[in-house]
């Protein structure tokens, strides 16, 4: 079953498309970030290893979805913010990031409320309490991507 990716999103996607084809390898995939959304090297990969969800190296048009529903022009941005929040450590301070992500809606467009973002921050830092750069972007992804 196909899954529906909104228009403007397809529209995005389609001008690095080869015949219809609702796939695009990683290089392709890597040109696409740098070129739309400014992701310039391990920025670009990084979003890449993120999103190719199930890890095959190309990017599916539901995929590309997830990065730009959840992050899309906005990226670097998010990225600059992480960078700001670990200073340098490898793990961000999780008082700053819980102010930050506190700020962000879902697709409804409604606030997380602060026990899911409670229970979403303990599920992915785990026992270490550790938010590295990947757990912080499946954060935002999760917070962004709830859907009611």
């Amino acid at each position: 079953m196909a899954r529906k990716v909104p228009d403007d999103v397809q529209k995005v996607f389609d001008k690095y498309t080869v015949n219809f084809v609702r796939r695009l390898n990683k290089d392709t995939a890597l040109e696409m970030l740098a070129k739309e959304f400014k992701l310039e090297g391990a920025r670009a990969e990084l979003m890449f290893e993120m999103f190719d969800k199930d890890r095959n190296n190309i990017l599916s048009a539901w995929e590309f979805y997830l990065f730009y529903a959840s992050f899309g022009y906005e990226a670097n941005a998010y990225l600059d913010k992480y960078e700001a929040l670990q200073g340098g450590s490898g793990s961000a301070d999780v008082a700053g990031a819980w102010d930050f992500l506190k700020g962000l809606k879902t697709l409804s467009g409604r606030p997380f409320e602060d026990d899911e973002l409670e229970t979403t921050m303990k599920s992915i830092m785990g026992e270490e309490k550790v938010l590295d750069q990947k757990r912080f972007i499946e954060l935002i992804s999760r917070i962004k991507l709830t859907r009611n």
